[in-house]
């Protein structure tokens, strides 16, 4: 007897299994690598480790789960992109636009963000082990449950940013701007904090700090 083609989706939608979605738009790939310019296309799982792409345009692009690893992304746009789950390990996104980009559960460790604007942007439960931020503006961006081992904040706006549950373990935040940041249950063990100002803070024991604040 014939089964039917939907069975199996509907099958895994039953037992929690998950259906693969749609790849990569080839068209909207060709047009990446000709022209650079790719705003709202579709990159889904996309293999792009080591693509040359500095300064392209990828505002709104969905790159969820594309391996972008080792890739050249200086000074692109990628405002509003959705990095979901994507694989970003050392790849160089210095001095780019991630503001209200989408990062969760995305691999970005070793990854460059010194200079690049991170506004509002999503990056809850991702690995930025040994990321470097230097510089980078963060305000008001969700950092969850990330993992910040030994990362480079130094020098970063960080007002209002989201760190709770954060590991910072070993991190360096020399000169941070940590201004209203909410940091509760954050492990900031070995981690450097040298000139940081943490004025208003909610400090990892649920206490507010005063550390920075001008009388």
């Amino acid at each position: 007897m014939k089964i039917p083609v939907f069975l199996p989706a509907i099958a895994a939608i039953f037992f929690g299994m998950t259906v693969p979605t749609t790849a990569e738009d080839p068209e909207d790939l060709r047009r990446l690598f000709e022209t650079r310019d790719c705003d709202d296309c579709n990159l889904r799982g996309a293999d792009l480790t080591g693509a040359v792409l500095p300064g392209a345009d990828l505002e709104d692009a969905d790159l969820s789960r594309a391996e972008i690893g080792s890739a050249n992304l200086r000074n692109a746009d990628l405002q509003e992109a959705n990095l979901r789950q994507a694989w970003l390990n050392a790849t160089d996104f210095s001095g780019a636009d991630l503001e209200k980009a989408d990062l969760r559960d995305a691999d970005a460790s070793y990854a460059d963000f010194s200079d690049a604007t991170l506004r509002r942007t999503r990056l809850d439960g991702a690995n930025l082990s040994h990321a470097n931020f230097r510089d980078a503006n963060l305000t008001k961006a969700n950092l969850s449950y990330t993992d910040l081992s030994y990362a480079n904040l130094s020098g970063a706006k960080l007002q209002e940013i989201d760190l709770r549950n954060a590991n910072l373990f070993g991190a360096v935040l020399v000169d941070a701007d940590l201004n209203n940041a909410y940091l509760w249950q954050a492990d900031f063990e070995e981690a450097i904090l040298a000139g940081a100002n943490l004025c208003e803070a909610v400090l990892p024991d649920g206490s507010i700090s005063s550390q920075g604040c001008v009388d």
